[in-house]
């Protein structure tokens, strides 16, 4: 195939796609929308994934002491914990450097812990990693039944809740997303199908002269995987500016949550919509192809 015939399909491409600038918009903006959507779970799944993620391999069990148990008492009890079986470690952490640890985790917003100066309200704890997530309820219970503990909090029940979110994430932006995505297909199916019913009689006439099959019908691909092509680009730009603005925020406000950096966010979603917009472009081509019998 030479570059001739490559300049004519794509010739015969623009030509259709002005003569029909209505539904080329149409075609354009519904795979932008549809694609858009998708990008938007997609996005929201990575994260919520991430946060879900760090937080499993940070899983541990904070048993807060009573306020009459010593600095030395805590950190002998903390040794004894350490030996007790399914425990990976053991460590104890007086309120003074509670608070300190708070300051740099929140960052700049940190700085409002400052004026509590000496009315420090946190209590001294020991901070116990389990071995494996089974072992930590059983340890938490053999922590509370301690005379110097006064509460105990683990955060296991959160990362499983994290996890079905992450689930429920997914499952609705891929229904919403194959809903949005069959509205597309149809749009550029009609799109397509309005091209081949206005130029029968020269296809008719390709026919007669010798024309193959797949040189009338390659223009007609090409036109919907443009059209899907051009959708996913539009609604790549979009995400990239709306994800960038959402991780700057985040990043700034809450420094303390793991949010996807937007160059891992950007590798991830940007090719997914491109594919997608190609392969809604390719299957509603050879749809229309199929009922216009070219």
């Amino acid at each position: 195939m030479n570059i001739h015939s490559w300049r004519f399909y794509w010739a015969e491409v623009w030509q259709n796609m002005r003569h029909n600038p209505v539904l080329t918009f149409a075609s354009v903006t519904s795979a932008a929308v549809a694609l858009l959507v998708l990008a938007v779970f997609a996005a929201l799944s990575l994260n919520v994934g991430r946060i879900a993620s760090s937080m499993e391999g940070q899983v541990g069990i904070e048993a807060f002491l009573k306020p009459a148990v010593t600095t030395a008492q805590g950190t002998q009890l903390a040794a004894s914990v350490r030996a007790w079986a399914g425990v990976q470690s053991a460590t104890f952490v007086s309120k003074q450097q509670a608070l300190a640890q708070l300051e740099k985790d929140f960052g700049p917003s940190g700085q409002s812990f400052k004026p509590l100066g000496t009315q420090n309200p946190l209590l001294d704890a020991i901070y116990v990693k389990a071995t494996t997530t089974k072992s930590v309820a059983p340890l938490a219970a053999r922590l509370r039944t301690l005379s110097q503990v006064q509460s105990v909090n683990y955060q296991a029940p959160v990362v499983q809740r994290l996890f079905k979110a992450v689930d429920i994430v997914r499952l609705v932006g891929l229904a919403m997303g194959i809903l949005l995505a069959l509205g597309t297909l149809l749009v550029i199916q009609n799109a397509i199908r309005t091209g081949i019913f206005a130029r029968r009689r020269e296809i008719h006439i390709m026919r007669l002269v010798g024309a193959t099959e797949g040189f009338i019908r390659l223009p007609f691909l090409l036109e919907g995987m443009l059209l899907g092509l051009g959708g996913a680009v539009v609604a790549s730009l979009v995400t990239a500016g709306l994800y960038h603005v959402y991780a700057a925020t985040m990043h700034a406000d809450l420094p303390f949550l793991p949010v996807v950096a937007e160059a891992s966010a950007d590798q991830t979603i940007l090719p997914l919509m491109l594919g997608v917009g190609l392969v809604i472009g390719l299957v509603a081509s050879q749809l229309s192809i199929r009922r216009g019998r070219i």
